[in-house]
């Protein structure tokens, strides 16, 4: 890859970022893991500014994998004025989010076709702030909370020539929060969205990320792209980012030689 290309690129996830990223939510999905292993001593990294993930395979047919994900997002708005000036009736939000997971796989392959399925959970930490903006009260809440997750994924890949790998994937995912810490000041107009962790310190979320993933490059560097919706399976009403586009940078690399693997 050229100069002119990796700039390109660099610009694209950074419009990327803006464009999903311009206000807060309750709940968003960390990127999907999607390794697509192959062989003994496969090692992988996905990485971009704000994630970091990495896998194993110890085994021709298991694997471990370690992931961590920041978020920071300071605030935009959704509602009647996208600035959220003064006394507009906006809803200016703004969320923060760290987390880790570990987990293994199970995978296989049959020629070109790749196949895999990843059982891993995690722990996190969210913050989360939400005001609409009223001329004579302000609604304010505020959240604090622990996270834990728990995630089956089965996920199926195509290689073309160790170029080009595209695939398809679903993540079932247990979110809970926990001591949870909350504040709120009822105004003029009340957020509904909030009630679900109003007055507790546990509540359980259950989300369902269909998705697919494509990356092209060299053998072992490629660019990769991720592209799935969130959908929430509880009967509530939540604020969470329901579609999702995670760009990275993906590297495979074998870690052991021929004669090792026999």
């Amino acid at each position: 890859m050229n100069s002119k290309d990796f700039i390109k690129t660099s610009i694209y996830i950074v419009l990327t970022c803006f464009i999903v990223g311009c206000t807060g939510y309750q709940y968003v999905s960390s990127p999907v893991y999607v390794p697509v292993n192959g062989e003994k001593g496969d090692l992988k990294f996905d990485f971009a500014f704000n994630k970091l993930e990495v896998g194993y395979a110890f085994t021709n047919h298991l694997s471990l994998f370690a992931t961590g994900f920041i978020r920071s997002n300071k605030g935009g708005s959704k509602g009647e004025l996208f600035f959220g000036k003064e006394n507009s009736g906006a809803k200016i939000r703004s969320d923060s989010l760290m987390e880790a997971n570990f987990g293994f796989s199970i995978y296989g392959k049959a020629e070109a076709f790749y196949y895999e399925f990843l059982l891993g959970s995690g722990i996190g930490r969210v913050k989360y702030n939400n005001r609409i903006d009223d001329y004579n009260n302000d609604y304010q809440f505020r959240m604090v909370a622990r996270r834990f997750n728990l995630f089956i994924q089965p996920s199926f890949g195509f290689k073309v020539k160790n170029i080009i790998e595209l695939g398809t994937f679903a993540k079932f995912n247990y979110t809970s929060y926990y001591d949870i810490k909350s504040t709120v000041i009822l105004g003029d107009s009340q957020d509904e969205t909030d009630n679900h962790f109003i007055g507790k310190k546990q509540t359980d979320l259950f989300f369902v990320e269909p998705g697919v993933f494509f990356r092209v490059g060299s053998k072992n560097i490629k660019f990769q792209t991720q592209i799935f919706p969130t959908l929430s399976m509880i009967d509530d009403k939540l604020n969470y980012r329901e579609f999702n586009l995670y760009l990275s940078l993906f590297i495979n690399i074998n870690i052991l030689n021929s004669s090792e693997k026999e």
